[in-house]
């Protein structure tokens, strides 16, 4: 899946073209599958890549996934012990943060959308075939 619609598009494009597409769609008798589809390729990880990072390298990117694990582990335990709706919407932040933050690291090893999409797939692959195919339901 090295590019999108019979290799014209990388995902990257398709991702930029959705962010244009979708306001139009907005309100249009457009199928829920593909507002589905839609809405999950927008809410695809993209990386912190900006000017504010302009000047970060890789030990820097690694040292911010490093920071975002803690604040998801600290989040679990708080979430462990107190068992609230409030308590688990700060895991659930926070490993979305964590998720961005390694998305950025790659990002800046210079694996792009489609790298990482790639490398996503062989991963569920390999995982559906491990321990008899028990990994998933």
């Amino acid at each position: 899946m090295d590019k999108i619609n019979n290799n014209e598009m990388t995902l990257e494009q398709t991702m930029q073209t959705i962010e244009k597409v979708l306001p139009i769609l907005d309100g249009m008798a457009v199928s829920i599958p593909l507002k589905r589809a839609l809405h999950f390729l927008k809410a695809f990880p993209r990386p912190c890549d900006g000017e504010k990072y302009a000047d970060c390298d890789v030990l820097d990117y690694a040292l911010k996934v490093s920071e975002e694990h803690g604040e998801l582990m600290k989040a679990i335990l708080e979430y462990r012990h107190a068992q609230t709706v409030d308590s688990l919407k700060q895991v659930f932040w926070e490993a979305t943060d964590a998720i961005t933050a390694i998305v950025s690291l790659l990002d800046k090893l210079g694996f792009d959308a489609d790298a990482r999409a790639n490398m996503q797939i062989m991963i569920n692959q390999s995982n559906a075939e491990r321990d008899g195919g028990k990994r998933f339901k």
